[in-house]
């Protein structure tokens, strides 16, 4: 049986072991007979990968990750299969009008009118001048790693090209009892556990804006893409050609990243690191804030970066709140204020209100008129809430079921749309 890998979140243990028979077992020993379900990759060629992007019809969304907001337009990406083109210039009644299909999309980030997007190891840059004739206009090969997760034990062969599924067999072996540990499963079969994050699954109405999961952000004409352990560099001055100018090296834990002025602000699983971007060609490093290891979006605001730390297994952590980093001296950040939350993990800001994206905790949000003491204004019973983008008055929220837009004009959060999947 075929696995597609957006399947792979429900998995649970693939290590089955169905019957344990023992079939003899005197003095001279017993065997034991162990059935279960083994995975091996399923590639697709290089050359299938790069003529696959297509512009097709709508599709249902199924297992959604990172958002873009480029008005009236909301960018969608399907994990691992491509990007939903939503129109949301009705607020009350948004369309999915089609959907662009990229095999091992995950991140999305634009410049003007250009939108680029990971598709495994090559960076694709689509001209979405036309929404009605979107155009593929550049491709930068083999920019970003080969992917296969650090937590999945298996060799596979990167000349058959990238790994795009997993074909389970069901299998059993007999063995002599006790001799389970010096069985060696063959190398190219995979047991995947539920925790593997491989497979989870980072400014104005007018303008262009990601959500703060992004790990892909545009400044003063440059592409910023974390990939494991680097941040890639791509010169969009000409924003149909990007160009790979090179690398930062980095920690192996970044999570996401955030530009403000001349600022670049790293999230990661044990803190929040900054870089100087004034010569946006050459970013060096400055400082760190540190934290307990949990998951770690950041969002900044003049003098004060706002962190959310979340426990949980993917997170290693035990921390649920919000810290409050002064970044005034930026070579000294350090941290003024803490907020108890449930499970929180995207976060908003704009102008004196921030919201934040508690998990089963709702989604809250804050005035910050007193930057280093938010006071919670409302809080909104939403189901699992992930993420925000915040645009003049227009909060767009992803959540378990789809996705919400909230009016907060007012000072309020009144909801006025949704995306259901």
């Amino acid at each position: 049986m075929k696995l597609h890998k957006n399947s792979l979140f429900q998995i649970g243990l693939l290590l089955i072991v169905s019957s344990v028979t023992f079939t003899s077992c005197v003095k001279t020993g017993c065997e034991r007979e162990f059935n279960y379900v083994a995975y091996r990759p399923v590639y697709m060629s290089y050359e299938d990968l790069r003529n696959a992007v297509t512009v097709e019809g709508p599709r249902k969304m199924v297992t959604t990750g990172k958002i873009y907001y480029h008005a009236p337009y909301l960018f969608v990406n399907e994990v691992n299969e491509g990007i939903h083109i939503v129109n949301i210039s009705n607020v009350a009644a948004p369309i999915i009008t089609g959907f662009i299909n990229i095999p091992g999309n995950v991140d999305i980030a634009m410049s003007g009118n250009t939108l680029y997007a990971d598709s495994y190891i090559d960076l694709v840059a689509l001209d979405v001048t036309n929404m009605d004739a979107i155009a593929i206009v550049d491709r930068e090969q083999n920019v970003f790693p080969y992917r296969v997760d650090e937590n999945i034990h298996v060799d596979v062969d990167e000349t058959k090209g990238v790994v795009d599924g997993w074909l389970g067999t069901d299998t059993a072996i007999t063995m002599e009892c006790g001799n389970i540990d010096s069985y060696f499963f063959p190398t190219d079969v995979v047991f995947l556990s539920e925790s593997s994050a491989a497979f989870e699954g980072a400014p104005g109405v007018n303008g262009s804006k990601g959500g703060s999961m992004a790990r892909f952000a545009v400044d003063n004409n440059y592409l910023y893409c974390l990939s494991e352990n680097t941040m890639e560099l791509f010169d969009v001055n000409n924003q149909n050609n990007p160009v790979h100018s090179g690398d930062v090296p980095m920690p192996w834990n970044i999570e996401t990243i955030f530009p403000h002025e001349d600022y670049l602000f790293i999230g990661s699983t044990t803190g929040v690191s900054i870089y100087n971007n004034s010569s946006p060609f050459n970013p060096t490093f400055v400082s760190i804030f540190e934290h307990a290891t949990s998951c770690d979006p950041v969002v900044v605001k003049g003098n004060y970066a706002y962190s959310t730390l979340r426990s949980g297994n993917e997170c290693a952590g035990f921390s649920n709140q919000l810290d409050i980093i002064d970044i005034s001296n930026i070579s000294y950040p350090s941290l003024v204020n803490t907020v108890n939350l449930t499970n929180p993990r995207g976060l908003g800001i704009d102008e004196d209100y921030l919201f934040i994206c508690d998990g089963n905790g709702g989604l809250r949000m804050y005035s910050i008129n007193v930057p280093t003491a938010p006071t919670l204004l409302q809080v909104v019973d939403i189901e699992e809430s992930f993420d925000v983008i915040t645009a003049n008055g227009l909060l767009i929220v992803v959540t378990a079921d789809g996705y919400h837009l909230f009016d907060y004009s007012s000072g309020t959060l009144n909801e006025v749309g949704a995306i259901k999947k």
